[in-house]
């Protein structure tokens, strides 16, 4: 199949997946956030994201789906994103590099090599190698061309991959992570020294629309990265909102309003910009913060009163700072601020 048409597959089974969806669940709840992985999800990482997303994202479900292909399932519609090692995720798809993963060999316990504490590469590539076809990390072609490992079998699952290691079918490769989250009696996991680590991607189908998908993708590299807020620096600078769609936010506060219309004048020109901080978060916050919908009435009440205390769009300088109270709110607003449900910001490629 040609590059086009697989993104035509790929594209009309999502859309199907979606009119089942709806016909499927009409008023039903948030729909969960389907998470595809093929083994060890985000490794060491995995119990640290699940907590993080249920702290952030208390109302919006999350499963986290093991299956042997991946990219099957997203294919169908019926996950929204994975987890993916190995190799640039196939074309059709976006994707994010998230971290990368050292590798280990895996060989049975009854194995010459089973005592070793550290091994070369070099060493395997006189043994039969155990592929697994799906969602695998290591082909042959991870070894020199003049001194490669055989293919010993190829398993379309991880249980048969571990089946064949235990029986001394032959050895596998694996990222570190399995060592911890896919121990086995009769297999020994032993560091390689010269081996390339393994990158971890999030992918998802490029019609893949389930509100959350930008809010999970934060928390994932928020975390994997160590970000204690669950922000990354990386995701300031990718996910950063167009002018032409939105206001942007104070992310390092989580509140703020910044008018559009003043913002893109100054852009175009040697103008200032106008920033109108609130007491509350945007509703796109992600943080979980108390929002407040921003309506026309605020944004023409904060040009209003700029412009009475002296800013000036035409003139060059530093942004012009404006502080509407709570009770300021009220009155501007022409009744009590109303805190709307959160909308996922846009998703960025």
């Amino acid at each position: 199949m040609t590059p086009e048409g697989e993104t035509f597959r790929i594209k009309a089974a999502a859309a199907m997946a979606s009119f089942t969806e709806a016909v499927e669940r009409p008023f039903g709840g948030a729909r969960p956030l389907r998470v595809g992985h093929a083994w060890s999800a985000f490794g060491d990482h995995t119990s640290a994201v699940l907590r993080r997303w249920r702290t952030l994202r208390p109302e919006q479900p999350l499963e986290l789906c093991r299956l042997d292909d991946p990219y099957a399932g997203m294919a169908g519609g019926w996950i929204d994103i994975s987890v993916l090692r190995g190799p640039q995720p196939r074309p059709g798809y976006r994707s994010e590099l998230l971290y990368s993963e050292e590798r280990v060999a895996a060989v049975s316990v009854e194995h010459r090599l089973a005592r070793r504490h550290e091994l070369r590469l070099v060493e395997l590539a006189g043994e039969g190698l155990i592929v697994h076809r799906n969602g695998g990390t290591t082909t042959p072609e991870l070894w020199n061309a003049e001194a490669r490992p055989s293919v010993a079998a190829e398993v379309g699952s991880v249980d048969d991959w571990q089946s064949n290691i235990a029986a001394n079918n032959g050895v596998g490769i694996t990222p570190a992570s399995s060592t911890r989250l896919r121990p086995h009696a009769e297999i020994v996991y032993i560091p390689l020294t010269d081996a390339p680590s393994v990158p971890v991607f999030l992918a998802w189908a490029p019609n893949s629309r389930h509100p959350a998908l930008s809010d999970f993708s934060r928390v994932a590299h928020a975390v994997v990265h160590g970000a204690p807020e669950g922000l990354t620096a990386h995701h300031r600078r990718r996910h950063r909102l167009p002018l032409a769609r939105a206001p942007q936010a104070d992310l390092r506060r989580g509140h703020g309003l910044v008018t559009p219309q003043l913002r893109s004048r100054a852009s175009r020109g040697a103008g200032s910009r106008s920033h109108g901080v609130t007491p509350y978060a945007r509703p796109d916050n992600w943080l979980g913060e108390r929002a407040i919908a921003i309506r026309p009435a605020l944004v023409v009440e904060c040009i209003r009163r700029a412009v009475e205390q002296g800013w000036n769009s035409g003139q060059p300088g530093t942004g012009f700072a404006l502080t509407v109270t709570k009770d300021e709110l009220a009155t501007v607003l022409g009744e009590p601020p109303q805190h709307p449900i959160r909308a996922s910001p846009f998703f960025g490629t």
